[in-house]
């Protein structure tokens, strides 16, 4: 950090400011016309007592030339500096000074000696005696005779490394941490801004430093977060929003604080990705409900359809069980992919899994990637399970020779997406209409129209049973 980037000393404290002038009036005193020489008892009476408080002040003092050579110099000098008096006497601060902030601080002593500014203030890196750096404040007035020629100034110099090195922490602990934080004056200009806070508000460290926020950020101006730092410039007291920031259509934390320099403290945080999570997370609890609900009637359904189409008690179990098995495999493939649909062929494998030896001469799939929304993929899933059902008690896949074909299409219609399937059973037993509609027909046809906006037909050919199905999907 140069000295250039440094603000300057407002105040040095009381003890400073009374050296200060203690130092000031022992150098006028010094300068004396010739014609108060009768009080010249007095007058070294006075100067002593100056120099006794120079002495003991526990803060620098010196005197210097208009070359910055030292003229007098206190005890606190000779400590900060690690120079003996006789080493200092002479010599120019300047030669102990920081090249880069020497650079700076000579214009400001240019100004000084030429009377434009008979004060100055200054924060700079000078060398102690033993090569370590020390960072000094010093505060600067100079003397001028009746023609306002520079006589000689006053130094008052304080060490303020610890403070230098305090504050060198703070903002490395400030540049690494993911926030963003910022420093607002009174003014609400920014005085501070850490990396991430450059990033978070895109903005660069030289675009932001002394402008307000209204320049940088007019969007701002009334609305949120701008509210909650106003509030907590006004009342003094610490506050924490969390608010979405439409020019940005983005989402921040903000946690103000007030700072002893009358500004406040900002640290803020894009949350938007935490917020489109929990966004994210409240519609999945409330699909779930849905879905929870959509299941139990469909569990309902199944169990009272079981009922009235089964023959006896034992028939309705592994009916029953076997559907609700059906439904488990469909749901949990479903849940593999979020709920967000699943493959008609990942469907039809899972179904006919137990016939598959990866031969093909039970089982044939074939057909483009059709990915079924996830109510028509439960609703497909209970269908498919009945057909596979239908074929391993009475069909072809009750036999070993028997097998099972399944084919579809997929082809734009209108605007819409249709879907044409194909089941087509060979090789098994001679297969005759049943006497009635079981529970399976009546899915499929209740399934269909309801879910699907589909059709099935079915041929009870006595070679196999052919099932044409028909419905409107939406492609995945």
């Amino acid at each position: 950090m140069s000295a250039h980037d440094q603000h300057p000393i407002h105040q040095l404290g009381a003890l400073a400011a009374a050296d200060q002038a203690r130092g000031i009036q022992l150098a006028e005193s010094a300068t004396a016309p010739g014609e108060h020489a009768p009080n010249l008892p007095v007058q070294r009476g006075t100067e002593d007592r100056l120099r006794a408080t120079q002495e003991h002040a526990n803060i620098g003092i010196a005197e210097y030339d208009a070359q910055g050579r030292f003229l007098h110099v206190n005890s606190g000098i000779t400590a900060i500096t690690g120079y003996t008096r006789d080493e200092l006497l002479g010599r120019s601060f300047f030669e102990f000074t920081d090249s880069e902030d020497a650079v700076a601080e000579r214009l400001a002593f240019a100004r000084h000696i030429a009377g434009e500014d008979s004060t100055y203030t200054f924060e700079k890196r000078c060398f102690h005696k033993d090569g370590s750096v020390v960072w000094l404040a010093v505060s600067a007035s100079a003397v001028f005779d009746s023609t306002g020629q520079f006589q000689f100034g006053v130094r008052i110099v304080q060490d303020i490394t610890a403070r230098k090195l305090a504050e060198a922490e703070r903002e490395a602990i400030l540049a690494s941490i993911a926030d963003g934080f910022a420093a607002l004056d009174p003014a609400w200009r920014f005085t501070y801004i850490n990396p991430a806070g450059e990033t978070l508000l895109g903005r660069t460290h030289g675009n932001l430093i002394g402008r307000t926020i209204q320049e940088v950020i007019p969007d701002a101006i009334g609305a949120e977060p701008a509210s909650t730092l106003q509030r907590v410039m006004a009342k003094r007291i610490p506050l924490t929003c969390e608010t979405f920031f439409a020019p940005w259509q983005r989402w921040f934390e903000v946690r103000a604080f007030p700072a002893e320099t009358g500004g406040i403290s900002v640290y803020f945080t894009d949350i938007t990705s935490r917020k489109q999570a929990e966004e994210r997370q409240q519609l999945l609890i409330r699909e779930l409900h849905h879905r929870v609900k959509n299941t139990l009637a469909t569990v309902q359904g199944l169990a009272g359809a079981s009922m009235r189409t089964a023959s006896s008690m034992e028939a309705f179990r592994t009916g029953f069980t076997d559907r609700l098995v059906s439904l488990g495999r469909t749901h949990g493939l479903l849940t593999e992919n979020a709920w967000e649909g699943a493959a008609l062929g990942t469907l039809l494998r899972l179904e006919l899994a137990p016939f598959d030896d990866g031969s093909e001469a039970r089982v044939r799939i074939s057909g483009p990637e059709v990915r079924l929304p996830a109510e028509m993929a439960v609703a497909f899933g209970m269908v498919l399970h009945e057909l596979t059902t239908n074929a391993a008690k009475h069909g072809s896949l009750s036999v070993v020779s028997g097998s099972v074909e399944v084919t579809w299409t997929v082809e734009t219609q209108e605007g819409q997406q249709h879907l044409d399937l194909r089941w087509i059973e060979s090789g098994g037993p001679a297969v005759a209409p049943p006497g009635h509609g079981g529970f399976g027909t009546q899915l499929l046809q209740r399934l269909l129209r309801a879910q699907m906006n589909g059709t099935v037909e079915i041929i009870y050919a006595p070679e196999g049973a052919r099932v044409a199905l028909q419905a409107v999907v939406r492609l995945g």
